[in-house]
C-alpha cells in the first residue's frame, strides 16, 4: 500500500512539472534553450561579430597546421574569395613570429606555425567583405 502511495505521488508530481506554464515568467535566453552546434572540422570556435571563426591546430600537418574556417552563424561556410588575414604568434619565452594567411578558395584560411613544441598565443585578424575580425588562440605546447 505504501508503495501504491509513493507511486501516486511521484506521478502527480510529474505530471505537475509536465504542464508547467512557462508564459508567466524567464527561464532564462532562448541562447541558453539552444541547443550548440558542434564545430563542422572539429576545431575552437570564437564568435566575431556577425560570424564564428573555427580554429584548427594539428600540430601533425607539416604544411597547414594551422587553419581558420569563416562560419556564418549556422556554423556553414561564409563565402571566403576574397578573405584575407594575418596571425601574430607571441611565444611564452617572449619571442614572435608574424604569418601571413593563405587563402585555399574553397573553405579556409591557413599557414605553417613552425615552433609546435613551446606555448603560443595567436593573435588573429581576418578580413572578410570590407570588415576586420580579431580573435585570439591559446596553444598550449607540448611540453
Amino acid at each position: 500500500m505504501k508503495a501504491l502511495l509513493i507511486f501516486s505521488l511521484i506521478f502527480i508530481g510529474y505530471q505537475a512539472l509536465a504542464q508547467h506554464d512557462h508564459s508567466t515568467h524567464n527561464h532564462g535566453s532562448e541562447a541558453e534553450h539552444a541547443h550548440k552546434i558542434d564545430p563542422p572540422h572539429g576545431g575552437e570556435v570564437k564568435d566575431v561579430g556577425k560570424y564564428h571563426l573555427e580554429i584548427v591546430f594539428e600540430i601533425a600537418n607539416s604544411n597547414e597546421n594551422m587553419s581558420i574556417y569563416i562560419l556564418k552563424s549556422n556554423m556553414k561556410q561564409a563565402d571566403i574569395k576574397d578573405a584575407t588575414g594575418k596571425i601574430n604568434i607571441k611565444y611564452k619565452n617572449g619571442a614572435e613570429e608574424t604569418y601571413e594567411l593563405t587563402n585555399n578558395n574553397i573553405d579556409k584560411l591557413f599557414c605553417n606555425i613552425k615552433d609546435v613544441i613551446n606555448p603560443f598565443t595567436a593573435f588573429i585578424s581576418i578580413n572578410c567583405k570590407g570588415k576586420l575580425y580579431n580573435s585570439t588562440y591559446s596553444y598550449k605546447g607540448m611540453k
